[in-house]
Parts: structure tokens; C-alpha cells; sequence
């Protein structure tokens, strides 16, 4: 018994006290840190709150930059047309959530996809805020039926620097709610957005909807905000600060409420979140519960255990709220969220990184992570390079477009946006952004069709593609408009495979494709009719004859100069030189197949004069 005694007697001794100071650290910590649980909870909802109206922002900034998009298909649309207009209206009906897309002109009269003509938009304020030259988001409107409830997104439709007509979307109440809604699993309660001025343009919940206005700028819902007597906290316009997030407890019909509002960046508008109190006591206690037992793993491992548990602690909280940030921002956008760590060389997706990357494959690092740069079409090199030369640039946000080979072999049209990170000797550490898939939005001009409609070695429209935009280009030509067709063969290009090689020869088709599009411009019809053969339809100004004559030699001429060079395997010389035949609409043709078969015929000529140089057709002949 005395052997037993002393040979339990202190474990036993030492597990009462490890029990009695477990308790008290217990009781202490539930009576003494109860409030720093309550703040960390209520943090944890305020930072949902705005990761929230984060969401909405960019909804709606994604709305505006697909109108942008969607405004180049009206470039040479005679917005005076209007069954030109309509029809180009209808073929962009789906895009993004707008319940409707029209067009109005500058006279004020326009269309939209629903077939519903407007006579005169020259008082509206989406019209007036648009034809000033930039994007115009309104707050809630009453819709062109008079009932409605909407928001409207408008974008100038730019002639050179003069806006021409406005492109406009809407969103409905119905999509608004779905918006909100969206957003609405974050957290259990209600969420609206409120206008500065009281008014709610949407909520997660549609029965709860009413504005009751109240005194000295105070608003109600007929269930969530009470009148002036009621022991609800008043909410006046002063308190929608800009720039940080306002909570407020108070008690209602016997229960405790806890209302978040936090401003929607870009945007004149507040996020309201209503939560039942409730809520938030159960994440309080569940917090207390874990860090009571967290406390009694301290005494009993004597620290050892606490330092593992904090560190698994700290690195989950930092990927749960990495993953929750932008897991809500791709599933709002639909895209492809990037961290590259400049420094570790370290490259992070998340969000739809599968249709670039095998699944699994989010992180890639050292050399993997130099290789992604190999993913982009080899003629889209000026998107390279400007990666390649982030820490030289003067502005710390890179916007721009390029093509991406994707899982299934095919290159897709993407749309970047990214922040440069520096630190303080002005490096660059990391580069944060997304990439959204654009290959709808430019698929949905006529005959653009990407996956199918691009040459892949030059990047220019195949023959079909180029053909079809031709023709549309010249049957919408407004009075007074002036095309030359320049059509391009490279001379005596059949022999060149042999003597240096398919590699040489595909280098060469690239290289006259440069060039030609270094002659000319973005503005311009350029495609690839043929292995050697090209073709630019070029917009004239509506400028005399003479000067468009002495535009079209020049560019005739610059042409043959530029592409003239001599190409070696080391073992054999071909010097690469082009025939031009041109002709010009209307005065040699009124259609695409007109001036097409005087163009060949000039073309006919310039080979059978001695090649490298060009011929025009005029006045019936070739000269």
C-alpha cells in the first residue's frame, strides 16, 4: 500500500492541480476576455460585410467593362440607322445580367434588343453623364414603362474624341435582388443596398422591401428600421462614411439585432447587413469553448502543444481568409485570380485556373512558374514583354489583352488586370490580379470568331472571316466613305521551303505578318487569304480624291520597302519581296466582290511587271 502510495501519490497530487488551475484559468478567461471574443466576432462580420460589397463593386465594374467591349461593334455602325443599330443591338442581348441593352445617338433617339424605340433621351441623366465621354452608373430610376424600379450603366460610344451615342444596359429589380442574393450565404441575415439618401435599390430578402421615410434624414423598413419612438438606434445620412464600415446593436420586438453598414467602393451606395444577435453569440461561444480548451492543452503540455496549436491556428485563419476572398470575388466575375511572388518566385491561381492548368496545379514555383509566360500566343510578344519589364513601368496597375493556351489545346482571348507591389526601394515583390475570359466578347463581332476565325501563325482573320467583315464594312459605308483593298503575295515563295526550311518559311510568313500590320493599323481589315497571300481593306478619310490617291501609294510603297529583306539557313540566301494590287470602293466597285477582282487584276500586273512593286487600278485599267 505504501509502495502504491508513493508511486502515484504525485502524478495524482499533480493532475488535481493541473485540474483546479484549469479551472480557474477556464473561469477567468470566461469573465475576463468575454469581451474581446464579442469585438473579434463582430470584426469577423464587419470583414465578411466588406468582402461582400467588394463582390458588388466588381460586379458592376465587370458590367461596364463589358459594355466597353461591347461598344467596338458599333464602330462603323451608322447610329442613324436604326435597323443597322437594332440589329447590332439584338446580336449583344445576352450579355452579362442586364435585363436590357439599347443604343441611343446623339440626337437622343435610339433602340433597344426588346424592340422598343425612344424618340428623345436628351433630358435623361445616364444620356447626359455617358455623352461627356465617360462610363455612368445611376442610382435607382424609374424604368421606361413608368413602374419599373432600375439601374442603368452607360458608356460613350467614341468617334475619335467625340462621343457619337451612348450604349446603355439595365439592371432590373429582379436582378438586382439576384445580385444581393448572390452575396447572401456569407452570412445569416438580410443584406441591402442603400443609396446615401435612404433608398434600398435591392435586398436579399423581396418581401422586405419598404421605405419608410423617416425625420432629419432617417430611414426605415416596415420590419427591420422602427419610427422615431422606437428604441432602434437612428441611422442618419452623416453616418454612411465613405471610407470605413459602421455597426450598430440594438434590441427589436425582443431580440437583439446587430446592422453593418459598409460602403461599396466606386459606387455612391452602402451595403446594409442585418444579423440576429443570435448569430453572433453562437460564433462567441463556439470561440470560447475552443479557446477554454486551448487554454487546458497550455497547462497540460506546458507550452509545447500551445506553440504547434498557434501555428496551425494562425496559418488556417490566413488561408481561410485568403480562400474566402477570393473564392466570393471569382464567383462574382468568373475568374482567374493570380499572386505571383516576385521574390520567392512563386506563382498562386485560384478560382477558374483549370482551363489553363491541369487541376491540382494552382502552385507553381521557381522555373514552373517562369514557364507560364510560354502559355501566351507567340503574337501577342508586346503582352510579354511588358511582364517581362513590370519593374520599369512608371504606373503600379497593367491592363491589357492576350491570348492564352488553355488545357484543350486552343488559344482563348484573356483580359488582364493586375497591381504591382513594391517595396521600399521601389522593386517590385508581387504581382496581385485576374485574368476573365474575353473570348465571348470579342467572338460576338461579325465574323470574329477566335477559336475558329484566327490564322494561328499570324494572328490575322482567316479568309472566311476577313471576307464576311469586308463585306459588312462596305454595305453599312456611309455616304462619302472611301476603301482601297491592297491585296498581297509574297514573290516566288513556293521554292522557299525547300531552300531554307518549313521553320524559315513559317518565320517568314510571321514576319511579313508584322510587317504589314506595322504599315497600317488596328483600325484596318487585315487577314491571311491564302499560305502567302493577304489582304487589308484600309478606311480612307473622306478626304479629295487626289490626297486619298497619294494615301493609298504611300501605303503601297512603304509596303513593298518594308517587307523587302534577305532570309539565310546559313547555306542558302532568298531575298523575301511582295506584289501589291489595289483598288478602291466606291469608284472601282460598290462591292466586296468588285473591287476584289480588280485588285487581282492589278495584282496580275504588278507580278507580270517584274514583282516587288505595286499596281493600282484606275479608271477601268491597271496603271
Amino acid at each position: 500500500m505504501r509502495k502504491v502510495f508513493k508511486r502515484y501519490a504525485l502524478p495524482v497530487i499533480c493532475g488535481l492541480l493541473a485540474i483546479f488551475f484549469s479551472s480557474i484559468s477556464i473561469y477567468l478567461f470566461n469573465h475576463r476576455t468575454q469581451r474581446v471574443v464579442n469585438e473579434v466576432s463582430e470584426s469577423f462580420a464587419e470583414e465578411k460585410a466588406e468582402i461582400m460589397a467588394s463582390a458588388i463593386s466588381t460586379t458592376f465594374s465587370n458590367h461596364i467593362d463589358m459594355l466597353n467591349s461591347c461598344a467596338t461593334l458599333f464602330d462603323s455602325v451608322n447610329l442613324r440607322k436604326s435597323s443597322l443599330v437594332a440589329r447590332r443591338v439584338r446580336s449583344i442581348e445576352h450579355v452579362g445580367f442586364f435585363k436590357a441593352v439599347g443604343v441611343v445617338g446623339a440626337d437622343g433617339i435610339g433602340a433597344d434588343n426588346e424592340g422598343n424605340i425612344f424618340t428623345d433621351l436628351t433630358d435623361k441623366e445616364f444620356y447626359i453623364e455617358a455623352l461627356k465621354g465617360h462610363p455612368y452608373v445611376s442610382d435607382l430610376v424609374t424604368g421606361n414603362d413608368g413602374v419599373t424600379n432600375v439601374i442603368i450603366l452607360s458608356v460613350p460610344l467614341m468617334r475619335g474624341d467625340v462621343a457619337a451615342g451612348v450604349l446603355f444596359g439595365i439592371f432590373d429589380q429582379v436582378t438586382l435582388d439576384e445580385v444581393i442574393s448572390s452575396s447572401h450565404d456569407m452570412l445569416t441575415g438580410v443584406n441591402f443596398l442603400i443609396t446615401r439618401g435612404g433608398d434600398i435599390l435591392a435586398s436579399s430578402d423581396p418581401k422586405v422591401r419598404s421605405i419608410i421615410p423617416g425625420k432629419e434624414g432617417y430611414f426605415a423598413t416596415d420590419q427591420l428600421w422602427k419610427s422615431k419612438d422606437s428604441s432602434v438606434p437612428y441611422i442618419r445620412e452623416r453616418t454612411f462614411d465613405k471610407d470605413r464600415t459602421v455597426t450598430y446593436r440594438y434590441e427589436l420586438d425582443g431580440e437583439e439585432k446587430l446592422t453593418i453598414i459598409t460602403p461599396v467602393e466606386g459606387y455612391s451606395w452602402v451595403l446594409a447587413v442585418v444579423l440576429p444577435e443570435s448569430a453572433i453569440k453562437e460564433r462567441t461561444r463556439m470561440m470560447g469553448l475552443y479557446l477554454s480548451l486551448l487554454i487546458l492543452g497550455m497547462v497540460a503540455s506546458m507550452g509545447l502543444l500551445i506553440t504547434a496549436l498557434v501555428l496551425v491556428l494562425k496559418g488556417d485563419s490566413d488561408l481561410v481568409k485568403h480562400k474566402e476572398r477570393y473564392e466570393l470575388a471569382t464567383r462574382q466575375s468568373k475568374a482567374i485570380i493570380f499572386d505571383y511572388d516576385c521574390i520567392r518566385k512563386r506563382l498562386e491561381f485560384s478560382g477558374s485556373y483549370e482551363i489553363i492548368l491541369p487541376k491540382g496545379k494552382a502552385v507553381l514555383e521557381g522555373v514552373d512558374a517562369d514557364r507560364i509566360l510560354d502559355l501566351i500566343h507567340p503574337d501577342d510578344a508586346s503582352f510579354k514583354k511588358l511582364l517581362d519589364r513590370a519593374d520599369k513601368l512608371l504606373d503600379s496597375v497593367i491592363n491589357s489583352e492576350a491570348r492564352l493556351k488553355c488545357e484543350d489545346g486552343e488559344y482563348r482571348w484573356f483580359k488582364l488586370k493586375a497591381n504591382i507591389v513594391r517595396g521600399h526601394d521601389g522593386r517590385v515583390k508581387e504581382i496581385v490580379g485576374s485574368m476573365m475570359d474575353a473570348e465571348d466578347h470579342y467572338s460576338s463581332d461579325i465574323g470574329l470568331k477566335f477559336r475558329e476565325g484566327i490564322d494561328v501563325v499570324t494572328g490575322m482573320l482567316k479568309r472566311p472571316e476577313f471576307e464576311k467583315l469586308a463585306e459588312s464594312k462596305l454595305r453599312d459605308a456611309e455616304g462619302g466613305s472611301m476603301y482601297a483593298l491592297y491585296l498581297i503575295d509574297i514573290d516566288n515563295f513556293t521554292g522557299v521551303n525547300e531552300l531554307l526550311g518549313h521553320a524559315i518559311g513559317d518565320k517568314i510568313i510571321s514576319d511579313t505578318a508584322n510587317k504589314i500590320g506595322r504599315v497600317f493599323t488596328d483600325k484596318d481589315c487585315i487577314g491571311r487569304l491564302a499560305g502567302d497571300e493577304f489582304a487589308v481593306l484600309l478606311l480612307l478619310s473622306p478626304e479629295t480624291k487626289r490626297v486619298g490617291q497619294r494615301i493609298v501609294e504611300d501605303k503601297a510603297y512603304r509596303l513593298c520597302k518594308t517587307v523587302d529583306e534577305t532570309y539565310s539557313n546559313g547555306k542558302n540566301d532568298v531575298r523575301i519581296t511582295v506584289s501589291v494590287g489595289v483598288s478602291c470602293f466606291p469608284d472601282d466597285g460598290r462591292t466586296y466582290e468588285d473591287i476584289y477582282r480588280r485588285a487581282d487584276a492589278a495584282l496580275y500586273a504588278a507580278k507580270h511587271s517584274g514583282k516587288n512593286q505595286c499596281c493600282i487600278y484606275r479608271d477601268g485599267g491597271v496603271g
